[in-house]
């Protein structure tokens, strides 16, 4: 009867164990599940971020592009007048030399 006694308490333990273990799995899978949800929200966030970064990187190399290109008809804008300047100082020159013999 002893034997008895205490078979049905271990049967009792094994079967709060397995109790135990059954709600552990389930809390284990509501937070893995849980987890999952997260990580694939931050990667979607991540990559919406990445594709607004690459956005703006174009934008900002075509308005790059856009200055340099305004520098450099500029910089030639500015030697082009330089040279007109040369050439009128020149002329004036020849002219104030003409003018004084």
């Amino acid at each position: 009867e002893g034997f008895k006694a205490n078979e049905e308490q271990l049967k009792k333990h094994v079967d709060d164990y397995k109790v135990k273990l059954s709600k552990s799995e389930q809390r284990y899978e509501i937070l893995k599940k849980h987890a999952e949800d997260k990580l694939e929200e931050a990667n979607k966030e991540i990559e919406s971020i990445s594709k607004q970064q690459d956005a703006e990187i174009a934008k900002l190399t075509a308005k790059l592009r856009k200055s340099d290109m305004l520098a450099s008809s500029l910089e030639r804008e500015v030697e082009r007048k330089q040279k007109e300047n040369q050439e009128l100082t020149n002329i004036c020159d020849d002219l104030i030399n003409k003018v004084g013999t």
